[in-house]
């Protein structure tokens, strides 16, 4: 992701017409060079901290309750609170000098978030993270059970009236998605199979203990 990162924050801005920017990325992202090269064009950034043990272990007394109320804007849940126990420091990151890290108790657990937002609320900035957190493991989820992850769909850049807009192509299956989606019919017919079978087995059973009982 790192090599990938300068273009498509080169699309982004152009999409976004001066508004602030903040990627939020996982920590494939992580990069001192990419770090300070966000930093140098005013875009910020939020990710998580690399390689660090769980056996690193900070003193309670350097952890602050910090809490973030995040509203919904269609109402349907109203708003809500979100609290976390947040040490609030700075972490020396190569290539890059020092990086704002928020470092988050999250029971027995100790997450580093890295930003270079110094005006963002520790809080919100740990609650954003948490939110792409569920994104990708919502992802995962559409993937195992509906098959999401294979079909891939393609992005096509088209410029109109200056404005820089991003057509979805048409799905594109490639000979070895098909092979696997033959693969996954195939598996789907046996499972229905065992499902009949496990459910004609259940009613042969209730049959048999009633006929007992009467």
């Amino acid at each position: 992701m790192s090599s990938a990162l300068p273009a498509i924050l080169a699309e982004i801005k152009a999409m976004a017409g001066g508004q602030p920017i903040l990627p939020v990325f996982d920590r494939s992202g992580y990069s001192g060079p990419v770090f300070r090269t966000l930093t140098a064009q005013g875009i910020g950034f939020l990710t998580c901290l690399k390689g660090r043990k769980a056996r690193r272990r900070f003193p309670r007394t350097c952890f602050e309750r910090r809490w973030w109320a995040a509203d919904d804007p269609a109402g349907i849940t109203g708003g809500h609170r979100h609290v976390y126990q947040i040490y609030d420091r700075a972490t020396r990151v190569t290539h890059a000098g020092l990086v704002r890290t928020l470092v988050v108790a999250d029971g027995d657990a100790r997450i580093p978030v890295l930003t270079n937002r110094g005006d963002l609320p520790a809080a919100k900035a740990v609650h954003l993270l948490r939110m792409r957190w569920r994104q990708e493991n919502s992802f995962k989820y559409l993937s195992t059970h509906y098959g999401v992850g294979r079909t891939i769909a393609g992005w096509q850049v088209e410029r109109v009236d200056g404005v820089v807009l991003r057509r979805l192509e048409a799905t594109r299956q490639t000979p070895r998605k098909l092979c696997v989606d033959q693969e996954l019919h195939v598996a789907g017919g046996w499972m229905r199979l065992i499902w009949a079978s496990l459910a004609a087995n259940a009613r042969a059973a209730r049959t048999s203990s009633r006929s007992r009982s009467s």
